[in-house]
């Protein structure tokens, strides 16, 4: 009976073992504190461990034992050059911090290598440019952010090189100028838009370039005389809203 039931002991606290993460932990006093290694299979951290716990460089591995994530830490506070890595052992991301926060550039980047984002931070914030670009290494946007919010002229791209759309922001949102542009470069449309909505005169192209229709916006609807023309510029109707 006394048999059976250590079998029986055995077997459940293994099965109690499989259903939970099991790490194996290496542990070795070092000058200025521990070196702590810790593995749970699916991927390994080791780094130094301090009094106020980690310190130094920290780094995380895939459980093929290429890197995932290299870190730097000042009281167990993210400070200096952080770098990730993506399961195909490339660079994917850079970061800077300052006591914790993201605190300059930040940059991504694409699985062929080429950048993909340029970020600029301060505490946390983002203030000054953010740039993203297509796998190629084609600028796609080219935004401006003030304490955070998007502010002044932000410029965006097709593939080809060719300008998308150009947006005015301020006051948290969409205010000022803005145009259209079509993949060959003809402007689709253009007015202004005043808290996010359009406003005021407002014109319409045809793929060509030449103007297709002419009005003004109230709150982002039409409003008054709008006229529009054909595809040599030719008047052909007048509608009222």
């Amino acid at each position: 009976m006394k048999f059976y039931s250590l079998v029986l002991l055995t077997s459940l606290l293994a099965l109690g073992a499989h259903a939970q993460t099991t790490c194996d932990t290496l542990r070795k006093k070092v000058p200025g504190g521990t070196f702590l290694q810790i593995d749970c299979g699916h991927e390994l951290s080791e780094g130094l461990l301090g009094a106020k716990g980690k310190e130094g460089v920290w780094a995380v591995y895939f459980r093929e034992g290429t890197p995932k994530s290299i870190k730097s830490y000042n009281n167990n506070t993210l400070q200096g050059t952080c770098l990730e890595f993506s399961s195909e052992n490339k660079l994917s991301k850079t970061s800077l911090y300052t006591k914790g926060k993201l605190d300059g550039p930040q940059r991504t980047y694409h699985s062929n290598g080429q950048l993909a984002s340029l970020t600029y931070y301060s505490k946390d914030i983002i203030n000054g440019y953010r740039k993203k670009y297509y796998s190629d290494g084609e600028l796609e946007s080219e935004e401006i952010y003030k304490d955070g919010k998007m502010n002044g002229e932000q410029h965006y791209y097709y593939e080809n090189k060719q300008k998308a759309a150009m947006y005015t922001y301020a006051f948290g949102g969409k205010h000022g100028l803005a145009s259209f542009y079509n993949r060959k470069g003809y402007v689709t449309s253009m007015g202004k838009f005043i808290s996010g909505k359009k406003s005021g005169v407002w014109k319409e192209f045809h793929s060509t370039g030449k103007l297709r229709a002419e009005g003004e916006y109230a709150y982002g609807k039409k409003t008054g005389d709008w006229k529009t023309y054909d595809m040599n510029g030719k008047f052909v109707k007048k509608n009222t809203y």
